[in-house]
């Protein structure tokens, strides 16, 4: 599920797939790249002049001002997909990191917290704000 910007796609396509597949079929992204939660200003991208105003990316595309979307941190992507689906942190830890192990066939290793595997976490509060981030038990 990417394009959780509320822009790329309506969160109505979100709550529909979401109800049809549930958290156990769909795998939950991000495509912000580079862009993600930098503040305003004007950046070069891909060769291309970006002006990010209030998080969206804004460009001159073929003379016009044009908006192709607004970069998304995960844990922004996360947020919409729970205000807008229903889902709950069970479903997203299933949609963020179950799931994407399993598809890549690396679940021996990671997309579980357990003894063996990568402690690879984010530490959230109650709210679903990021707080830390753990690669491999180091924090970030």
């Amino acid at each position: 599920m990417a394009g959780c910007d509320e822009l790329s796609i309506d969160p109505a396509v979100w709550k529909m797939a979401f109800k049809l597949k549930t958290s156990h079929k769909m795998i939950l992204t991000t495509d912000a790249l580079t862009l993600k939660g930098l503040p305003d200003g004007v950046y070069n991208y891909m060769g291309r002049e970006l002006n990010i105003i209030n998080g969206f990316a804004y460009t001159d595309y073929h003379g016009a001002e044009r908006l192709p979307g607004k970069p998304m941190t995960f844990i922004g992507t996360v947020h919409n997909v729970m205000k807008n689906t229903g889902a709950d942190l069970v479903d997203i830890v299933n949609m963020s990191c179950v799931n994407p192990a399993k598809r890549l066939k690396i679940d021996d290793r990671k997309g579980f917290l357990e003894i063996g595997f990568d402690a690879d976490i984010n530490i959230l509060d109650k709210d679903n704000n990021l707080l830390e981030t753990y690669i491999e038990g180091e924090k970030q």
